[in-house]
């Protein structure tokens, strides 16, 4: 166990999760980039078109499909692996599971479906945890977990 898996001590504020975010931002917007990079050599060279205007509706569905499943791909294996992607261990911050099993499959799936329509309704759904005596938002809610604070690691001597 490193230290940043340490035991959790409270729930996370709004902001510091917010700002957790803002740190996977830019790595979810790397991860685009490399994906659209590949989308577009594998449109150029494999099928060869060369215009993106020429593409076709199902080609397009696809390749967004890609790309959404290139940014959940990135939330599913941190939380999986870890329960903390880059940011949230920048901050100390740890998703678990509300009955402290290991987060489940479903449980991320659900998480990764209602997070963008919690922030996408101008942020109705974080801001849900002013509201709620738990500090939980609609995708902590819908997939039963929560997040939590992680203690400051030991220095090393």
């Amino acid at each position: 166990m490193n230290n940043y898996q340490s035991a959790p001590s409270s729930r996370a504020p709004l902001l510091k999760r917010l700002m957790a975010f803002l740190y996977d931002l830019f790595i979810l917007f790397a991860l685009s980039m490399g994906y659209w990079a590949l989308a577009t050599i594998f449109m150029v060279f494999i099928l060869g078109q060369q215009d993106s205007r020429s593409f076709t509706t199902v080609q397009n569905i696809v390749f967004l499909g890609g790309w959404l499943l290139t940014l959940t791909g990135f939330y599913w294996f941190f939380w999986k692996r870890a329960g903390q992607t880059v940011g949230m261990r920048a901050w100390r911050l740890k998703l678990i599971s509300t009955d402290q099993t290991p987060l489940s499959h479903r449980q991320i799936l659900i998480r990764v479906i209602i997070a963008p329509i919690s922030i996408g309704l101008l942020g109705v759904g974080y801001w849900w945890s002013f509201l709620n005596k738990n500090q939980a938002s609609w995708h902590d809610l819908a997939s039963q977990t929560q997040v939590v604070m992680t203690s400051k690691p030991d220095k090393k001597k």
